[in-house]
């Protein structure tokens, strides 16, 4: 299928489109997350060529993310309004692509917080992110998954009256951006509604 082809056929109007006035910013208080080698599949990316395309689902993964067995994604408590995902555009000319960067922050420096910073400085992990608009994105794929880019305000804090914690970035390249509109992993509790 010729592209000028799909866009003359395919395109439609972008209009407004907040369900009942949503449009709230920021992240929930939780993100979840696994190791990449825990991921039995991912979901695949939409094809122009799909016989049933349309621009709307030229923005959503298809298919499930399904962990191997006895693999769960865990949960990651975030302070409120201390979170939030960037879409990044990286590249020359007719090579963009996508910087996904996840920024969250951890109160205290507990030592399971200090355990999960050590583990995951040099491993690739998976993330399903929620948005306060019902929305969930998916940080990894087949090639690659989600790495710490950055600790941010990794501290006890100077002052008494100054919150001790733990900051992290991690980024994900990905060609596009898509919503995960899939089922949560069955080995957790809590199900994605598209």
């Amino acid at each position: 299928m010729k592209l000028s082809f799909w866009i003359n056929e395919s395109f439609a109007d972008i209009d407004k489109n907040l369900p009942d006035g949503k449009n709230m910013g920021g992240l929930p208080q939780i993100v979840y997350f696994c190791l990449h080698t825990d991921v039995l599949t991912f979901p695949t990316e939409p094809k122009m060529s799909d016989e049933d395309i349309t621009l709307e689902k030229m923005g959503e993964l298809v298919g499930d993310l399904t962990l191997k067995e006895g693999k769960k994604m865990h949960s990651f408590y975030i302070t409120d309004d201390e979170g939030k995902l960037d879409f990044e555009s990286v590249g020359e000319k007719d090579g963009k692509s996508f910087s996904e960067k996840l920024r969250i922050y951890n109160p205290g420096l507990q030592s399971k917080l200090l355990g999960f910073v050590n583990i995951a400085k040099n491993e690739s992990l998976v993330f399903l992110v929620p948005d306060c608009n019902d929305n969930y994105f998916l940080m990894g794929d087949t090639l690659r998954g989600a790495t710490l880019d950055s600790i941010e305000n990794m501290t006890t804090g100077q002052k008494t009256e100054e919150r001790p914690g733990a900051g992290m970035v991690f980024a994900y390249k990905t060609a596009n951006v898509y919503r995960y509109v899939g089922k949560f992993p069955a080995s957790t509790p809590t199900e994605v509604t598209a």
